[in-house]
This record gives structure tokens, C-alpha cells and sequence, in this order.
């Protein structure tokens, strides 16, 4: 596991880029008294998904039926709006494609994941 950050670093809902060695970046997020670690290429178009925004999941029952699933997140990457399940790594555009999301933890207030080598 690689140290990353502090976890009282992290604003809750907001990303930080951290550096994870050999020129690659992951995205942290803190969703509560959890985070949530993914890389930080969109896998759509290579957009950069450490620059995106945290919103709650929508859903609807029926046409003009709006509702927020208390404590689901999508992350939605800023250059196509293509929006991905922080739980997941699923995106809700394309059932297909996955955001890479890494292991992760946070361990004696620090946020550590599994980044690979």
C-alpha cells in the first residue's frame, strides 16, 4: 500500500490529485469517513477525471421523478460529462467502460492504496 495523504487533507466531496510514481496521478476523494482512489485518466477519452466533480447519484421512478440516493456518488469527468460510480468505477453512459478505481484505506489518518508498481 502507498501513503498518499492525510486523510484531514481532504475536504469531503471535493478531489485531490496526488502523485503515485513513474509520471501517474490517482484522484482521492473523501466521501465521509471513507475515500474513494481511482486514477486519474477518464477512460472514455483520457480526459482528466482528478479535475471532475462529486455529485450524489439521481435517480427516477418515472419520467419528471427526480430523487438523491443518500450516499451514492458519481464522479462526472470535466470533458465530456461522462459520469462514473465512485463505488463502482461504473459508468452510467456505457455500462461497458469502468473508471480504474485502486484499493483503499485509511490507515492512522492516513489514505494508502493499492497503486500497483
Amino acid at each position: 500500500m502507498t501513503d498518499l495523504c492525510a486523510f484531514d487533507d481532504l475536504e469531503p466531496g471535493r478531489v485531490m490529485e496526488v502523485p503515485i510514481g513513474r509520471g501517474r496521478t490517482a484522484g482521492v476523494v473523501r466521501l465521509g469517513d471513507s475515500v474513494r482512489v481511482f486514477s486519474s485518466i477518464c477512460p472514455h477519452h483520457g480526459g482528466p477525471l482528478a479535475r471532475g466533480n462529486v455529485r450524489d447519484v439521481l435517480t427516477a421512478d418515472c419520467p419528471g421523478a427526480l430523487a438523491i440516493e443518500p450516499g451514492r456518488f458519481v464522479l462526472m469527468c470535466p470533458w465530456h460529462n461522462w459520469e462514473f460510480d465512485l463505488d463502482t468505477g461504473q459508468a452510467l453512459f456505457d455500462r461497458r467502460t469502468r473508471m480504474k478505481l485502486y484499493e483503499s484505506g485509511v490507515v492512522e489518518g492516513r489514505v494508502v492504496a493499492d497503486v500497483g508498481a
